[in-house]
């Protein structure tokens, strides 16, 4: 349950050896290296300096990185990357012709795409406009000479100044006719415009929906300051170039035209770049990210003229790797137990998987506890008991299996969280046939155990007892804790009060009276001692916590009611001649898919929520630095 057992490690050797030792560890991927700033040398010795060539490395990664960004919509491929070992002068002699080839091309080409793609956007857009314009629109409207000096805006005359729609008077417009109401809104628009169109050239054409109004570039932005701010809705169109707006329809349509097959043609220029130059371009970004690390390694070391000093943890069962040093170099190695350190987790091949929920709220601090295989068993539980269908745990199950399927090694947390979906998934196909649920009431499943809507009573009483054993499992975890940092005030005053709470409840309902009017007293004198009067006020913050496992039943009877109604509306709609048995189908997949959407969601965080504010509360601190291992792991990339 606690983070691994690290060991501080010394590593003295001679500057000759300096690459070999770093290359070494940087190769086994155990040591994680301590700062320089903390470092017990740092008073002593010169710190190391190789910052001149790593940033010529930083300079060739930016370029390869801009390259890699370029061509990665455009290649498949997965190659796997594996560091050569070549001198670094030649990795980076090769990446600069590299980038020289490849830069202005891909730029250009880039760059092109971009502005096409805008074009065709903007294109698309003028032409949904025009064709929304309820009446002829011609050229001759909008100042036949010097038309490109012209602002053409397409105004909305639906919405009015919101002062106006809260108003009482406008409130009682509403239920007038559609004549005075339209007759209403163009008063409104001659209003907003009333000060403008006065002292500036303009045309105004009119219908009861919209307006499209013509200005002088120049009075562009006062326009539109005035309609926006009396509510209006308003577009820009481009000015036409065809003698109406259906013939300008027509060149927009032949224009998209053709800059979709510009778009298809650079498209496919690019995908042959990639498909050229992507696994070599990632060769060598992959190998200057090593050496990058590498130097940002020897920037932590401390040095004399002929010697150097290199600090780090290293997990205790894995520091028999680091004495292998000997066999390779000229060293001295210096370890003890670290008594501080950054948290390495230590999980199972099933715990390990639900490493980033805990990880999302925080690490724990070195040798503290580690909640994670707890949460491994309490989350798949509660989400099954919240979702509790057999059909959309079968569903769920599915989209696990394409996640996992889908997930690259890059993207651990994609494969995780496949992962515990699909645990999350068996776990509510076993709710489900306990409580009878196979999209609700579809198949008429009877339940294994009980029906959650005739025996509410009972599944409330599951789901308490659920959750007092979650906080139970917490607080004998804080109990642990305290133990270990010998905090014995903290488990008399806070862990034994809520346990002689719960102890004196129970007893009460055993019929042992006495003994259970004892053990509240007991409680509530610890309570008191903890933090004074106020700290009775923690008895009902515990009992609060304690009823969030209602959420369990509440979540639980949702997914099913919502089930229950969408099949007893599409029963109703399958009575109907001709499209019920269509209108029956389509409410059942399209219904379930909504409930199984929802619930999926609120299962997930409500579980999650269970675990942070319940669970975590009791015990957990967080506050952990990750333990981070000098080096660069061989993967799969995708460009």
């Amino acid at each position: 349950m606690k983070t691994e057992k690290l060991a501080f490690v010394e590593i003295i050797g001679l500057q000759k050896d300096k690459t070999t030792i770093l290359d070494f560890l940087h190769e086994k991927g155990i040591l994680h290296l301590h700062s320089a700033d903390k470092s017990n040398y740092k008073d002593l010795l010169k710190r190391d300096q190789t910052i001149e060539l790593n940033e010529q490395i930083s300079s060739t990664l930016l370029e390869l990185k801009w390259l890699k960004e370029k061509l990665q919509p455009f290649s498949k491929k997965e190659k796997e990357h594996s560091f050569t070992n070549r001198e670094l002068q030649l990795v980076l002699k090769e990446a600069k012709l590299v980038k020289n080839e490849l830069r202005e091309r891909i730029e250009q080409l880039s760059t092109r795409l971009e502005e096409v793609t805008s074009k065709i956007t903007r294109a698309k857009e003028q032409k949904e406009l025009l064709s929304k314009i309820p009446f002829k629109l011609e050229r001759g409207d909008f100042f036949p000479r010097h038309t490109s000096k012209n602002a053409i805006l397409l105004i909305s005359k639906k919405n009015t100044v919101k002062s106006e729609e809260s108003s009482p008077t406008t409130k009682k417009n509403r239920k007038t006719s559609k004549h005075t109401a339209t007759r209403s809104k163009e008063k409104h628009l001659q209003k907003a415009l009333k000060d403008i169109v006065r002292t500036i050239p303009h045309s105004l054409k009119e219908t009861p929906t919209h307006a499209i109004l013509a200005v002088p570039l120049e009075y562009e932005t006062q326009v539109l300051k005035k309609l926006k701010v009396a509510g209006h809705h308003i577009v820009t169109l481009d000015p036409l170039t065809e003698k109406d707006n259906a013939t300008q329809i027509r060149i927009i349509e032949k224009h998209i035209k053709e800059l979709c097959e510009e778009e298809q043609e650079l498209i496919e220029d690019l995908q042959r770049q990639a498909e050229k130059h992507a696994d070599h371009i990632d060769q060598l970004f992959y190998e200057l990210t090593v050496f990058h690390e590498r130097y940002e390694a020897s920037n932590q070391l401390h040095r004399t003229k002929h010697t150097f000093v290199l600090e780090g943890y290293v997990s205790e069962r894995e520091l028999k790797q680091i004495e292998k040093l000997h066999k390779v170099a000229t060293v001295s190695i210096i370890s003890r137990p670290a008594k501080t350190g950054p948290s390495k987790l230590k999980n199972n091949r099933y715990t390990q998987h639900f490493e980033f929920i805990t990880k999302m709220f925080g690490y724990p601090p070195y040798r503290g506890i580690d909640p994670t295989i707890f949460v491994s068993i309490f989350l798949p539980l509660f989400f099954g008991f919240m979702f509790s269908d057999v059909g959309y745990g079968i569903l769920l199950l599915f989209v696990s299996l394409l996640l996992l399927v889908k997930a690259t090694p890059r993207k651990k947390i994609v494969y995780d969280s496949g992962f515990v979906l699909l645990i999350c998934s068996l776990s509510t196909i076993l709710f489900g046939i306990f409580f009878g649920s196979f999209f609700g009431n579809l198949f008429g499943f009877s339940p294994l155990l009980f029906d959650p809507f005739k025996n509410a009573k009972t599944v409330l009483i599951t789901a308490l007892v659920l959750g007092l054993l979650h906080l139970n499992v917490g607080i004998l975890l804080s109990i642990l804790s305290n133990l270990e940092k010998k905090d014995y005030r903290a488990i008399i005053t806070g862990n034994l009060s809520i346990v002689f709470l719960e102890l004196g409840v129970a007893l009460l309902f055993l019929e042992s009276t006495a003994l259970g009017i004892l053990a509240l007293l007991m409680s509530g004198i610890l309570f008191i001692a903890n933090t004074g009067i106020m700290g009775l006020m923690d008895i009902t913050g515990f009992i609060g916590t304690w009823f969030s496992y209602a959420r369990l039943l509440a979540l639980s009877l949702a997914t099913g009611g919502i089930a229950l109604g969408i099949n007893i509306m599409a029963e109703q709609l399958n009575h109907i001649a001709l499209l019920g048995p269509i209108l029956f189908i389509l409410l059942l997949i399209f219904g379930h898919l909504f409930n199984f959407a929802m619930n999926v969601l609120g299962s997930s965080i409500h579980s999650v929520r269970l675990h942070y504010i319940e669970f975590f509360s009791q015990f957990y601190e967080g506050g952990g630095t990750p333990f981070t291992p000098y080096t660069t792991k061989k993967t799969k990339d995708t460009l």
